[in-house]
Parts: C-alpha cells; structure tokens; sequence
C-alpha cells in the first residue's frame, strides 16, 4: 500500500487476476448494499475486452467465443462498443478527439438504458490488450470519468482497478531481489483519484 497512489490502507490478495476481477464485483456490489442501494447491481463493460477466464471475469469480458462456451455472461453485465477508432471513427471521418467523446458517449446512452439507479460500476480496460491493443482516444477517459461522476457510477477500470467513481489496474516491475523497479497505473496519468487498485502480474 506504500507504493500505491492516493490513500491506500490495505491489500487483499487473490490468486490471479481473474479472482481479482470476481472479487471486484462482489466488494462493488457489496459497497452499493452497505450505502442503502441494494438495486445497484448492473455492471458495464465493453465488448471485446478481456478481463479473466473465470466466469465473474469472462462474464466481465467482452469475448464473444468465451461467452459461446460458457453460455455468458452471467446475469448483471452488460456490454457497450469498444473505443476503437480505425473500426467505428475512420469510417464516418471523425477525429480520434471526436470518436473519444462519441465512444464515451454510449456508456452514459447505456446508463440511462438501465437507469443510473441500477448501475454499480463500468469497467474498462485503459488499453485493451487481447482485443487488439486498442489504445482510446485522448478524450475518451476524460469524458469517461466525467459520465461517470454525474451518475454516481463506480469506474472499475481494470488493466490496471476502482478510481474516484471509477477502477483502475497497476502493474509492479520487481526484480529478482524483490525490489519494485516501477509501478505503472492504468488510468492516473491524468490524475485520477482511485477507490481500488488491482495490482496485477510481474510478482515472483
């Protein structure tokens, strides 16, 4: 907790990174029980992502042929499109800014599909790495914090874990004397505030 960002007191290990994820969803679920909205269940993530190979974290990504095998996902995840520019913004001549705003945009058409009073937490990748090393537009986390802050919505941005109203995932180097080389954080370069922080691989 020393090394993490922000005001971080505690650790709780898991055996994977896709336990980490299924643990996420139940302590998200959890902290809207113990704040009085039971209701807030549905968490968003996005199509084509990858967040683990359990159920919870298949469930969470956006594979399709993951979710053929394991008839996925599970109730209370839903998926929206992938911020991915050269797909859905080249084709109708936007600019990576203006795709950003677009792309963040169907996460708040998304909470008001379910209804903000419904929706625990959206998930996102900062670069989603087995989808294609699909790296969002400047504009996209900006915006994508910002919808999420207006409707009271945790941003689990895994790839690196939960910030200010959102999760985002770290990566620790450390090397073979066990001393941690960097610390890198998914979605704080811009200064995110985060509520949980998965650390995940490069651990011996």
């Amino acid at each position: 907790s020393e090394l993490s960002p922000g005001n971080f007191k505690h650790v709780f290990f898991t055996g994977s990174g896709s336990e980490a994820n299924d643990t996420q969803v139940r302590l998200i679920r959890r902290y809207w029980d113990l704040r009085g909205q039971p209701q807030r269940m549905t968490i968003i993530a996005r199509k084509n992502a990858y967040h683990g190979s359990t159920l919870g974290g298949a469930s969470l990504g956006g594979m399709s042929a993951m979710h053929e095998q394991m008839v996925l996902p599970v109730p209370g995840i839903v998926h929206i499109e992938q911020p991915y520019w050269w797909e859905h913004g080249r084709p109708q001549g936007l600019t990576r800014e203006a795709f950003g705003l677009q792309a963040a945009g169907w996460l708040e058409t998304r909470i008001l599909e379910l209804g903000p009073e419904n929706v625990a937490a959206f998930i996102g990748e900062p670069i989603q790495g087995a989808g294609g090393v699909i790296i969002p537009p400047s504009t996209y986390w900006p915006e994508v914090q910002r919808i999420c802050r207006k409707y009271g919505v945790l941003h689990d941005g895994e790839s690196n874990g939960v910030h200010k109203n959102s999760v985002v995932r770290a990566t620790f180097v450390i090397d073979k004397k066990g001393t941690v080389r960097h610390a890198l954080y998914g979605v704080n370069p811009r200064g995110h505030a985060h509520d949980v922080l998965e650390l995940v691989k490069s651990l011996r």
